[in-house]
């Protein structure tokens, strides 16, 4: 084993990760302004990014409610208008005048 050839490779290894760790820092800290920027818009929106998750599931629950709320309103209408088709059809009005 040639100590000096041993050397080098180790030496260009070590160089190409210290590459690499460089290249990966530059993107972390790139991605870590981008949040910071999210967290900043978040904030800006009138939202706290602590409770944003929580928000979103109660608005999400809140919008289930008003949308069963919605179809049983709508279901009763149906039922109205199909009782309404139903006695027009048995004709309890008598006969029309002419």
């Amino acid at each position: 084993m040639n100590i000096d050839v041993k050397y080098q490779e180790i030496q260009a290894r070590y160089a190409k990760v210290v590459e690499a760790r460089a290249k990966l820092q530059g993107l972390l800290e790139a991605k870590r302004q981008e949040l910071f920027a999210l967290f900043d818009e978040i904030k800006k929106a009138g939202y706290d990014p602590a409770t944003l998750k929580d928000k979103k599931q109660q608005l999400e629950a809140d919008l289930s409610k008003q949308i069963l709320d919605y179809e049983a309103k709508l279901a009763e209408a149906e039922a109205a208008i199909k009782t309404f088709e139903s006695l027009e059809t048995i004709n309890i009005t008598g006969p029309r005048k002419k």
